[in-house]
Formats: structure tokens, C-alpha cells, sequence
């Protein structure tokens, strides 16, 4: 049997479980503590949709901050930053800059033998990914997102 992701319970058979992104369960108490009593019913395509797109670490992080975020009229969650220290969970977290692949020798050979100098330099360039990288002013931890 599986444990909740964020409290530790064990669930009861048949009991609705909720998926994460990275394939966590969380249980219904801590979906409510999460989204609040006043969302309705939990079962709404766009909490689901939410949950199915965010790590069980995120949905703690809110859990354990004593967050709620709660659906607008629109259908659109409110209250999700999700830019946090994945470290020591504090949200003081400042962008270094968009994220680079690094070198690589294969593709700066394949430059130089097809295009010269200028396709080594291109090799040595790398290239953007759509990651940033972030540092936490608490723990000067850096981390990617």
C-alpha cells in the first residue's frame, strides 16, 4: 500500500489518490489543506490538471508554508509562485541566468570539419536551454528550473 506523498498516511482501499508529476500520491486531507474546502469538489479538471504538472515537493512546499491556493472564476489556480529553494524551501530566490548546455567536442569536430574556424567556435559556444538558473539568498544553494 502507499503512503501520502506530504502527511505519511497510509491510504485505504479504494480511497481517491491524486498523481503527481513525478508519480507521488497525495491524499484528500492534503489536497483540501492545499486548495481549501471552498474549491468544491477536488475531482475539477483544472486542480487535477495542477497536481498532474507539479512535483509532490511543490505541493508540500505550499502544504508545510500554510498556503492555500484556490481556483478563480476563470478556472486559473491563484496563489501558485512555484519558484522556491528545492534545498531549504525558502521562496527568497534571485535568477542567475538562462541555463546553458555545455561544450561539446563531437559537435565543435563536426564545426570544424564542415564549416572551419567558424564552426569550432560555434561548437564552443553551447547552447540556451529553456532552464534558468536560480541561487537561494538563504542557503546560497543554486539550482536550476
Amino acid at each position: 500500500m502507499a503512503n501520502c506523498y506530504v502527511c505519511g498516511r497510509k491510504f485505504k482501499f479504494l480511497e481517491t489518490k491524486y498523481s503527481t508529476k513525478d508519480q507521488q500520491k497525495l491524499c484528500g486531507d492534503c489536497m483540501h489543506r492545499l486548495f481549501g474546502r471552498n474549491n468544491g469538489l477536488l475531482k475539477t479538471n483544472n486542480i487535477i490538471d495542477w497536481i498532474s504538472h507539479h512535483t509532490a515537493m511543490t505541493a508540500k512546499h505550499y502544504i508545510d508554508a500554510g498556503k492555500t491556493l484556490t481556483m478563480k472564476s476563470d478556472g486559473k489556480i491563484e496563489g501558485d509562485t512555484d519558484l522556491f529553494c528545492p534545498y531549504c524551501n525558502s521562496e527568497n530566490v534571485q535568477p542567475l541566468g538562462q541555463h546553458h548546455k555545455g561544450f561539446s567536442a563531437e559537435k565543435a569536430a563536426a564545426g570544424v570539419a564542415i564549416a572551419g574556424g567558424v564552426g569550432l567556435a560555434a561548437g564552443l559556444l553551447g547552447k540556451n536551454t529553456k532552464q534558468t538558473d536560480f541561487v537561494c539568498m538563504n542557503c546560497g544553494k543554486q539550482f536550476k528550473k
